[in-house]
């Protein structure tokens, strides 16, 4: 079964304490978003 590589994009409220996680996909689903305005979730 093959690996898939997988990219993760988070925001860290460090105040708060907690991280929200805003994308999680494959490589070239990363490659088509703008890390600065996703929200995937």
């Amino acid at each position: 079964m093959p690996m898939l590589d997988y990219r993760l994009i988070v925001a860290a409220a460090y105040n708060m304490g907690f991280v929200y996680v805003k994308f999680i996909g494959t490589h070239g689903e990363y490659d088509a978003v703008d890390a600065n305005t996703v929200e995937q979730f």
